[in-house]
């Protein structure tokens, strides 16, 4: 906040108007600095006292306690506080079915896409280093590329 504090510009606002804004930009900070800290952090810890996070974050009470249960509301942490609400209590989520699916379904497309790049890519400049663009090129991997089969097939029917 003090490099912010330091920037030239500031002179050009009054006093009261200067004074204003600066506040508001370091509440802002302490907001997203508490927000970050907590959505890093929910799988590293099992809890959190309010008094940490109000002498760590410079925040009240009940600014500390809004901001979490909006990120709760919001789906960005689970957690919940205890009876007295002085712990935030993290809760251990293990992916969901769907979620392992979903994870599964990404690797597999990634790998297949991955092996069609190599594929065309090696596949075509074996083709241009060895010079042979009648023959049938194999590529790297053993497969013909995709590429090398359109322009045999372009080759034998004159286009």
């Amino acid at each position: 906040m003090k490099h912010i504090q330091t920037i030239t510009a500031w002179s050009g606002f009054p006093t009261a108007s200067r004074e204003a804004l600066l506040t508001m930009l370091r509440e802002k900070f302490q907001v997203l600095a508490l927000q970050a800290f907590l959505i890093r952090h929910a799988s590293t810890y099992q809890a959190v006292a309010m008094d940490l996070l109000m002498a760590m974050f410079d925040c009240s009470q009940s600014s500390v306690r809004s901001e979490v249960n909006i990120l709760i509301v919001q789906g960005f942490l689970n957690a919940a506080w205890n009876e007295d609400a002085s712990l935030l209590l993290f809760e251990d989520t293990l992916p969901s079915r769907v979620d392992v699916l979903s994870l599964q379904l990404l690797e597999k497309e990634l790998s297949e896409a991955n092996e069609r790049v190599k594929d065309e890519l090696y596949g075509e400049k074996r083709e241009e280093l060895k010079g042979n663009k009648g023959r049938r090129t194999v590529g790297v991997f053993g497969q013909r590329s995709n590429l090398i089969k359109t322009r045999e097939n372009k080759g034998r029917t004159g286009k």
